[in-house]
């Protein structure tokens, strides 16, 4: 089932290093305390909302003689080094399924472990644990959908005689394809123009998440539906001004579409995702 397995987007498994087990994936053997996404100031604040995933694999490593196995573990054991950053410690851990799907998803390594004896100078075992704060895996692919205000039409004045009484909408309904079987959670970047606010409605989950304020033609406002966040031009934070659900796109189709109070506003949503699963 898995082909390959990628860390940062470089292979780890060849002829001498090769995956012999992976554990089910399971719920983090970890606890991210003061964690939580979002809050009116868009800093991490607080407990976590998810539990993680813990992911269990074991890789044979050997080596033609004690030299190309020592080779071959150094090599091995370089992929596992966490990230020293002051503002990411994770690496992104990567499956690539026979069917052409990869699934990947930020983890840190939490163990690495393996013996050695007189009978195995060549070769050895290590068992590897990564534990990550998301709950699912994602697909390489990136998938965007434009949805445009929605709005019901109307009659133009001065009217045409006779009246054409057909109620001929605006903008419309986008329908988003989530091929995964776990909740995918946007980045949706409005832009144009709003006079005083905006939704973004999810008719499959019947949720709504509304943006209280104006926005310019010339703004953008960049929503992160994981990790509740608002940002206006890549400075300010506004998630005050977010109200409702911060909802995801369930396994299957969902219906998204984009309304306001102003009957002159012309803004829309880009909505980028990528499918989740549940396990590799």
């Amino acid at each position: 089932m898995i082909k390959s397995i990628f860390i940062d987007g470089v292979q780890v498994n060849s002829d001498n290093i090769l995956l012999s087990k992976l554990d089910n994936v399971g719920s983090a053997n970890v606890e991210f305390n003061a964690y939580q996404r979002g809050g009116a100031s868009g800093q991490i604040l607080s407990f976590p909302l998810y539990t993680g995933l813990s992911i269990t694999m074991e890789f044979l490593v050997k080596g033609n003689g004690v030299s190309e196995f020592i080779d071959q573990r150094e090599r091995f054991t370089r992929f596992f080094t966490n990230k020293y950053s002051t503002t990411n410690y994770t690496k992104r851990i990567g499956f690539e399924l026979f069917n052409g799907v990869i699934k990947e998803v930020d983890v840190l390594f939490s163990t690495i472990a393996s013996s050695l004896t007189n009978k195995n100078i060549d070769h050895s075992f290590f068992t590897v644990t990564a534990v990550s704060e998301k709950e699912f895996l994602e697909s390489r692919t990136l998938k965007s959908s434009i949805i445009t205000k929605f709005s019901g039409g109307g009659m133009a004045i001065p009217m045409d005689i006779p009246m054409n009484m057909a109620n001929s909408p605006i903008g419309g309904v986008s329908i988003l394809t989530n091929s995964g079987n776990a909740t995918s959670y946007p980045i949706i970047t409005v832009s144009g123009a709003f006079a005083t606010d905006f939704n973004i409605i999810n008719d499959t989950t019947e949720e709504t998440l509304s943006y209280g304020a104006a926005l310019l033609d010339t703004d953008s406002l960049v929503i992160d539906l994981y990790n509740r966040t608002a940002v206006l031009n890549e400075i300010s934070s506004v998630v005050g001004d977010i109200t409702g659900d911060w909802f995801g796109l369930l396994p299957g189709d969902n219906q998204l579409r984009v309304s306001s109070s102003g009957a002159f506003d012309d803004g829309q949503a880009i909505v980028d995702y990528k499918d989740s699963y549940r396990n590799v």
